[in-house]
């Protein structure tokens, strides 16, 4: 087993052991010299002991749960008799298995032997484990190539992931590597949910990363706020900055109702063009703009006089 796997096997009992519902195994040693019996050790007492997990109404491991697989020479090993005390699980095995690799898993029956009992952890309910460790051999075991166990790495992740629809796919591409039986796909189950929630918030942070790193350059800055910062640096106060204004001559009819009215604030004005009325009906004033026509409006309340049409200065003469 590889010291990576090592690793994460350890982080997996460590969590297991400080929860109260599931229970797995803890390690597995051959425990009789002819190699048919094995002393599988779990994290916490077995169901039908004293504090079991998982409780009642967990019903207790039988021999039909223990599912031995592997070997060249030696296959089809069957579990005869088993005895739970405490922690413990003794299993009495029908034969000895070869020089091989074996393994020794929980399963839920006979008939189904892909899940675990309830209760059990899936990661947890399986070991590997050599009937022949304390043989003799007169072979020159290979040592562990440093090397190569220092290429083993986390699992290989696409950083190029942008947004939501790949962010869903790694996700449920690493479920299928360490929830193998999970094919769920149904967007109303729970865990498909929470996947696509985690995929949206990192999709959000996705574009708040390339927002933060799009503005932290006075060229590729769009915002005139990042703007005026990045200059700022430079001791270089930027104004904030106000549209187009333009001086507005209005002339009023003398006695007229408009003489002496007061011209309200924000009334728009309209730049003027050929062939034209000059006045605009305040109905419906978009249906009868041309294209290239400013609109304006006036920043202040005016008074309108028509003896303000013409001022005349005085030049003393």
């Amino acid at each position: 087993m590889s010291t990576l796997i090592m690793q994460q096997r350890e982080r997996r009992i460590d969590a297991v052991r400080g929860a109260t519902t599931v229970n797995g195994i803890d390690f597995i040693e051959v425990a009789s010299a002819d190699q048919r019996t094995l002393r599988v050790v779990f994290i916490h007492p077995l169901p039908g002991q004293p504090g079991a997990v998982p409780p009642a109404p967990a019903t207790e491991l039988l021999a039909g749960n223990i599912y031995i697989e592997g070997g060249v020479r030696i296959t089809n090993i069957q579990a005869s008799n088993i005895s739970a005390a405490d922690n413990e699980l003794t299993v009495t095995l029908d034969r000895a298995g070869d020089f091989s690799t074996y393994t020794l898993r929980l399963v839920h029956s006979p008939f189904d032997t892909e899940q675990p009992p309830l209760g059990f952890d899936p990661l947890l309910s399986s070991v590997a484990f050599r009937f022949k460790v304390d043989c003799p051999n007169d072979l020159d075991c290979v040592s562990p190539d440093a090397s190569r166990q220092s290429e083993e790495k986390a699992p290989s992740i696409d950083y190029l992931s942008k947004d939501y629809g790949s962010f869903r796919r790694q996700m449920l591409d690493r479920l299928s590597v360490i929830m193998p039986d999970y094919r769920e796909r149904n967007p109303a189950d729970i865990q498909i949910m929470l996947v696509e929630l985690l995929a949206y918030a990192g999709d959000q942070l996705s574009y708040y990363q390339d927002a933060v790193a799009t503005e932290a350059y006075l060229g590729t800055a769009r915002q005139r706020r990042s703007l005026r910062r990045h200059a700022r640096l430079l001791d270089y106060v930027v104004h904030q900055g106000c549209n187009a204004r333009v001086w507005a001559q209005l002339t009023v009819e003398p006695a007229s109702a408009a003489d002496g009215a007061l011209l309200p604030a924000h009334t728009p004005l309209l730049s003027g063009w050929d062939g034209q009325a000059v006045v605009i009906s305040p109905t419906n004033p978009l249906d009868t703009l041309p294209a290239g026509v400013v609109w304006f409006e006036t920043l202040h309340a005016q008074r309108l006089y028509a003896a303000h049409n013409r001022i005349d200065f005085y030049t003393w003469g």
